[in-house]
């Protein structure tokens, strides 16, 4: 089974998937277990210190977060679709002195757009 990860991830496991035999079904903690054991430096991006996962973190399972899901508990098979995805950010702030914000167009202030993602 490939597990797709995603942007800073990809950095800790040398590349865009990991690789893991996975038997006929298993629960998603037991899956991380087998790709913590090949990549152990995963483990602090993907589990808060208390053994959690990272709020900012999200598992999902043929399109669809774990969270909303069983969790960890979530049973994976080998033709389900696995991704990691870690947090994420970035963007363009629209610039808040006066000094840039006449440089600003009226289309331009118009076109800014505050997009809110959810927890």
């Amino acid at each position: 089974m490939d597990i797709q990860v995603y942007a800073t991830l990809r950095e800790v496991v040398g590349g865009k998937s990991i690789n893991v035999d996975l038997p006929s079904e298993t629960t998603m903690a037991q899956l991380l277990e087998q790709i913590f054991a090949q990549h152990p430096a995963l483990r602090d991006k993907v589990f808060d210190t208390d053994g959690n996962l990272q709020p900012s973190v999200h598992l999902l399972v043929n399109g669809r977060e774990v969270r909303y899901l069983a969790g960890l508990q979530t049973v994976v098979t080998p033709q389900d679709a696995v991704r990691i995805f870690p947090p994420v950010g970035g963007g363009t702030a629209v610039p808040h002195s006066p000094h840039h914000a006449k440089r600003l167009s009226t289309s331009d202030t118009r076109s800014a757009r505050r997009v809110d993602m959810p927890p």
